[in-house]
């Protein structure tokens, strides 16, 4: 289970510097993609942070 965890961890940050790469905001539907992901595994390793 917490390698499972580690893993999503691993994901959202990989997610989060695609979002912050200008070629991924110049594709629009690739940026909305990635944010609808960010946004769920967000909720995710909120709660394993703590």
């Amino acid at each position: 289970m917490l390698q499972k965890l580690e893993y999503i961890k691993e994901r959202w940050q990989e997610v989060e510097r695609e979002l912050s790469n200008p070629a991924t905001m110049s594709d629009m539907k690739r940026f909305a993609q990635l944010n609808k992901e960010y946004k769920d595994l967000t909720k995710i390793v909120d709660e394993y942070k703590i």
